[in-house]
């Protein structure tokens, strides 16, 4: 959340991410309720993309500096 919030400065849209952030996630064996997992998005989520993004937006510049081309869309990437 840290990193989101260097991004977006707007209250109530940092307290909806979290809110995704912190729902339950279903799995083959049962449901995992809100608040324990501590690390990660869930899979498929709609914020996943934005996440990734803002994540791993340091990558981009960091392939950049060293002379390498990189396409990347959220966490799917091609090294040029």
């Amino acid at each position: 959340m840290g990193l989101v919030a260097e991004r977006i400065a707007d209250g109530r849209v940092l307290a909806l991410i979290e809110s995704f952030l912190k729902q339950g996630i279903m799995e083959a064996m049962g449901e995992i309720e809100p608040g324990e997992s501590e690390e990660g998005t869930p899979q498929g989520g709609v914020i996943s993309p934005l996440l990734a993004n803002i994540y791993l937006n340091p990558l981009d510049h960091l392939m950049s500096r060293k002379g390498h081309a990189m396409v990347r869309y959220a966490d799917d990437m091609v090294i040029l």
